[in-house]
């Protein structure tokens, strides 16, 4: 992270921190599940975003990595009908498998301790609210699960 002259960047979060400062909420109850479901049931075997489109916060070629660590290199499918280039992009287009894309972010989940903050639950509301000179927001969480018409 680059700072501005003399500022200094905050310290590492370390996982216990995380763990007790995060919450994640899911309507599924799991890190990515509605999403998984739903690409199961409608057998999307690869996705449309790019590999470096995932949740690491910290590399954007992560996945890609992820893929060559674990010998699957081939499950990031290059696009041909995207070949276009220019002085920002160098390419390629590629796309990784739902099942390498699905790996890679259980593999976060863990080691990152998010499958241990997850709660059942839906956001209701976001709202920003001052607090002496600092932003905040106050969140609105409906926990359990939806109601079968409250699904998607």
């Amino acid at each position: 992270n680059k700072c501005a002259k003399g500022d200094t960047p905050p310290p590492p979060l370390t996982l216990e921190e995380v763990k007790n400062n995060v919450l994640v909420v899911d309507a599924h109850g799991g890190w990515m599940r509605g999403w998984k479901e739903n690409f199961k049931s409608l057998r999307i075997e690869n996705l449309r975003s790019l590999m470096n489109a995932h949740t690491d916060p910290f590399d954007h070629r992560a996945l890609e990595f992820f893929a060559e660590l674990k010998g699957r290199g081939e499950e990031l499918v290059t696009l041909p009908s995207l070949n276009q280039r220019n002085q920002s992009f160098k390419g390629p287009y590629q796309v990784p498998s739902t099942d390498i894309f699905n790996h890679f972010h259980e593999m976060l989940s863990y080691a990152y301790g998010v499958e241990d903050i997850v709660s059942t639950g839906t956001v209701q509301s976001i709202n920003p609210i001052q607090e002496d000179e600092e932003s905040l927001f106050e969140v609105k969480i409906a926990f359990g699960q939806p109601s079968s018409d409250e699904s998607i």
